[in-house]
């Protein structure tokens, strides 16, 4: 068996380094750079998880421009809700925030799916490709084989802040953080008692940081029908034009 000699512990000289860069980090005002910019310059589609790989267009998919733009640190908005059809890019959204988070707007994050297996698979089928194929946040996120990289399937770490994947069925991962950022995808799938369904989403809410001031806390949510108690919204809609007849529906 193959053993490793221990870490040595890091010198005052190194901890007062990374505590100035840290408090540098958490300083540093938010970009003007709208997530989608953000995506057509650096998001890459990976040959694994995409129809069509390579560099990311938001002109491919036009309706989620104002949707992604909603989620960048200048419009005024706390939280936003996709409502939506099955496959028409909910995940590409919350995959073009992770980036964004990793790249450009640092803190810490949670990602809450309806329960930890498919949290899991969503690492690992979609952010741990968002990475590898992006050589900015590559950079940012170490390698998982590295021995204490903080990149594991549930939990990646970067300069500034952290991603934890979590499910609405484990309560032990909805209290282990407070986030500025939520991410909740498919929330009409979460499981549907009351103890582990709307309880689990209200008391991820409550979990992002209560102070942050509105226009730097996005919440993104994917999902098919709006959360029950929400407060008003103001709602836009999309209308497609007709093939055959060009009528806007």
């Amino acid at each position: 068996m193959t053993t490793f000699p221990p870490t040595p512990p890091p010198t005052p000289e190194q901890i007062l380094a990374s505590m100035d860069s840290t408090i540098t980090a958490g300083l540093k005002p938010d970009p003007d750079l709208t997530l989608s910019q953000w995506a057509d310059q650096d998001r890459v589609l990976s040959r694994v998880s995409a129809g069509e790989p390579g560099r990311w267009r938001t002109s491919r998919t036009p309706l989620l421009r104002d949707i992604m733009d909603c989620l960048s640190p200048s419009p005024p908005f706390s939280r936003t809700v996709f409502m939506k059809p099955a496959q028409i890019g909910g995940s590409e959204v919350l995959l073009n925030l992770v980036g964004y988070i990793v790249h450009y707007a640092p803190g810490p994050a949670m990602l809450l799916a309806p329960t930890v297996e498919l949290a899991e698979r969503f690492s690992q089928q979609m952010i741990a490709p968002l990475i590898e194929n992006a050589a900015a946040l590559a950079e940012r996120v170490s390698d998982p084989r590295e021995r204490d990289s903080g990149n594991t399937i549930l939990a990646k770490e970067f300069p500034g802040g952290g991603l934890v994947a979590t499910g609405a069925n484990s309560s032990v991962g909805l209290s282990s953080m407070q986030a500025r950022y939520l991410l909740m995808d498919e929330v009409d799938a979460c499981p549907p008692s009351a103890s582990t369904g709307a309880r689990a989403l209200r008391r991820a809410i409550r979990g992002t940081w209560p102070s942050a001031p509105r226009r730097r806390s996005p919440a993104e949510v994917a999902s098919e029908e709006l959360p029950h108690g929400s407060p008003a919204f103001d709602i836009g809609q999309r209308h497609l034009a007709c093939l055959r007849c060009g009528q806007h529906l």
